[in-house]
């Protein structure tokens, strides 16, 4: 079915409702300098056509031509990663991307494996969980992610290792955080706007949680894994144990405990 089914007005009707759901004010405590999000459209696709989705609800349709793999039809992420449909679009904007609500709920489905991402709540929570790690990039950052600056940085390594003289002096070098510091961040963005907008999907996400830790820790405990071989180093586990404590420790102040206070 998912190399013929083409977006419904069901489809777009999911998209216009997480952004209304990501503009209300129960999320202002995470998304506390919304300029940030500014930047970032929505890219999402079915079988034949990619749609980029603007805040304002404006969209564009272009043909795409590809085969989506299973990856593409199952999840949502804070960049694009289909190159055909990457380099049609500008490098001057951040994009979330994934399938449109039908594709992605029955891939999930398929799966068979319990997953909790075949509702339409799950299907917002997700796109809401991306817009985390967007946020926390524009204010931390986890990856070498400036192309400015990576070309800077690269440029004056070079002329040092050809032994130029180089004034380092006023030249601030920024090192990307740990990778678990923004899925943790997003994490929390998620299981926050569960917890406001869509309590049965909350339940959902504590029974996978704990589903989760129980065999996780299981095989810690069993295979007494130390250093780079824990179990906590996956990141999506790792921000799922941290990211509970977090939030129960420290209430909606968690923003500010990962933000260390810079949004």
């Amino acid at each position: 079915m998912f190399e013929t089914h083409v977006a419904t007005k069901q489809d777009f009707e999911a998209i216009d409702q997480v952004l209304t759901f990501l503009k209300r004010k129960e999320l202002d405590f995470i998304f506390k300098n919304r300029r940030l999000l500014e930047n970032t459209e929505l890219v999402t696709y079915d079988s034949k056509y990619t749609y980029v989705v603007q805040q304002n609800g404006a969209s564009t349709k272009t043909e795409h031509g590809i085969q989506l793999s299973k990856t593409d039809r199952l999840g949502w992420r804070a960049s694009v990663s289909i190159p055909e449909i990457r380099q049609k679009l500008s490098n001057n904007k951040n994009y979330i991307s994934g399938p449109i609500q039908t594709i992605f709920i029955k891939s999930h489905q398929q799966r068979g494996n319990g997953s909790i991402y075949t509702t339409p709540e799950s299907y917002m929570a997700t796109i809401i969980h991306e817009f985390g790690h967007v946020y926390y990039e524009n204010i931390k950052s986890s990856w070498f992610s400036n192309y400015d600056y990576n070309i800077k940085l690269m440029n004056l390594a070079k002329d040092l290792y050809n032994g130029k003289n180089v004034d380092l002096e006023n030249f601030e070098i920024k090192l990307p955080q740990h990778l678990i510091e923004s899925e943790t961040f997003a994490f929390c963005t998620e299981y926050s706007a569960a917890k406001y907008f869509w309590p049965e999907y909350k339940k959902q996400l504590d029974i996978s949680g704990l589903e989760t830790i129980e065999r996780y820790l299981n095989k810690e405990i069993t295979d007494k894994l130390i250093n780079e071989e824990s179990v906590l180093d996956e990141t999506h586990m790792g921000a799922s144990v941290i990211g509970k404590i977090l939030m129960e420790k420290l209430g909606d102040t968690w923003v500010d405990f990962i933000l260390d206070k810079k949004a």
